[in-house]
């Protein structure tokens, strides 16, 4: 297991690891993505308040909906959410769970009343959840095709050993450092035999994922004649996330000195920015609510800080670790999104709201820092993401009913389309949410209890796609959602 010739010392710089890499097409995606979250309310009609307002959800969707207020308010909302995450691979089936507490929504609306054909000008100001990124699953099977030490080994090929580091701090470069490499014969430095040449392995990955992305909103708007509801919204996203993904081979041919090893690595990213929204809403006639609203791209500026580590151990007893640490400053520029829907409101007795959602997920784009000093251009992953992702058709749908004078009842469905173009080789189904809700709205008081449920399928590949086959993936998250406010 001796190395022929030993790289000693490490140099940290920051390069593409073998197996996870940051500043990519899957960050641009994650930051792009948003949920039906917000007020109980909103929650329990899947999120489509585009046409509606008087709800805080809507300055998050439709900042036009400030303007239907007519009493200030304060909102609060809170939410306990489940998650499941079903994984199959190599026939091999698991499960892993958990829960969160957490507050997806709090604000006031302060509201002015006007004269002449502007009723009232009202402000806002609070925040909207708009992400969730708490997920935990493990991916196991036994395979007899590939290793990730022939990775390593095939990233090494045509780098001298004593370049390892400098070359791939986070991939063959920790690989040299713990044996999992080694060169070919003594009279060759650049060609390497992998520790587990022909595969023949237990694989096993274990990743556990926290954090959010919300945001700050400024609102302001008004009520133009009972008629037209206009309004904008600066609105400030706030990204916090973490991963920690653990890959282990294990049960290793007797014949090979190598016993296991794990490749690690713990990623912490947080950022924020800054959008604008722009809506208007048109009551056509007492039945009828008509709403348009754009959303700009959102500028959001990044820090990635993560370290990366492999732990060996040989059969003989002896370990080698190895580990280094990297920091990177960059943006992302997100897609501008449009809206437009309508609302039917049948009297006293209840309403039916539908949103339409369109967003180019290709739009995306990763910029260098202005304050890191670098000068990568990032033109590779840009034209991956334009490649990869497509335009995406989303719809909410929601309901309410009143139950006597203080009562009422509320469902939804959300249908956000896959993102992927076709014949992309990563795969992530259509998401599905169905909702429900009950609320109590009296005079200065209103409290709101609802429930959302996710369900969407994936493909996660353990590696290079090219090198292996993907595990699925099964999720389901459920949510309750209770909601109290008070009006005055």
């Amino acid at each position: 297991m001796t190395h022929l010739i030993k790289l000693a010392g490490i140099l940290p710089l920051l390069c593409a690891t073998l197996v996870l890499r940051g500043q990519n097409e899957t960050d641009a995606l994650r930051y792009s993505l948003t949920e039906p979250f917000g007020t109980a309310r909103a929650s329990g009609m899947a999120g489509a308040f585009g046409a509606l307002g008087g709800d805080f959800t809507s300055l998050s969707i439709n900042p036009a909906g400030i303007g239907v207020y007519r009493r200030s308010e304060m909102a609060l909302t809170f939410g306990i959410s489940g998650f499941n995450t079903n994984t199959d691979y190599k026939n091999e089936q698991n499960t892993q769970s958990e829960f969160q507490f957490h507050i997806p929504q709090i604000g006031m609306v302060g509201v002015s009343e006007s004269t002449g054909n502007w009723k009232y000008v009202n402000y806002g100001i609070g925040y909207n959840k708009l992400q969730n990124f708490n997920q935990s699953y493990v991916i196991s099977g036994k395979v007899n095709d590939i290793s990730m030490t022939r990775l390593f080994a095939d990233q090494a090929f045509g780098t001298n050993f004593d370049e390892l580091y400098n070359s791939f701090p986070y991939g063959a470069g920790l690989a040299w450092e713990t044996y999992l490499i080694d060169p070919i014969d003594t009279n060759t430095t650049d060609q390497f035999v992998a520790a587990i040449p022909y595969g023949d392995v237990q694989q096993r990955m274990d990743v556990r994922q926290s954090g959010h992305m919300g945001e700050t909103v400024f609102t302001v708007g008004g009520n133009y004649n009972d008629n037209l509801f206009v309004g904008a919204t600066l609105g400030l996203p706030v990204v916090r996330f973490n991963r920690r993904t653990t890959y282990r081979e294990s049960e290793i041919d007797p014949s090979l000195p190598l016993d296991n090893f794990t490749w690690s690595e713990n990623l912490s990213t947080s950022g924020s920015g800054v959008n604008i929204k722009l809506g208007a809403i048109y009551r056509v006639n007492n039945l009828l609510r008509l709403h348009g609203a754009w959303h700009s791209p959102s500028s959001i500026s990044l820090t990635d800080t993560w370290t990366t580590a492999i732990n060996s151990e040989f059969k003989d007893g002896s370990t080698y670790s190895s580990s280094t640490d990297g920091v990177y400053q960059y943006r992302l520029k997100t897609p501008g999104r449009v809206f437009l829907g309508a609302a039917f409101i049948v009297g006293k007795a209840g309403l039916i709201s539908a949103d339409y959602e369109m967003i180019n997920y290709g739009n995306a784009r990763l910029r260098q820092s202005n304050t890191f000093l670098d000068d990568y251009d990032f033109r590779t992953e840009n034209n991956t993401i334009e490649a990869l992702y497509r335009n995406a058709n989303n719809v909410r749908i929601g309901t309410e009913w009143r139950v006597g004078e203080v009562f009422r009842v509320r469902g939804g469905y959300a249908f956000q389309q896959n993102p992927y173009a076709k014949g992309a080789t990563n795969y992530t189904s259509n998401i599905m949410t169905y909702s429900g809700g009950v609320g109590y709205r009296g005079d200065h008081l209103f409290v709101d209890l609802g429930y959302q449920y996710r369900s969407s399928s994936a493909e996660q590949y353990l590696f290079d796609p090219a090198n292996t086959s993907p595990a699925n993936l099964d999720m389901v998250k459920g949510e309750v959602i209770f909601g109290v406010g008070l009006r005055y």
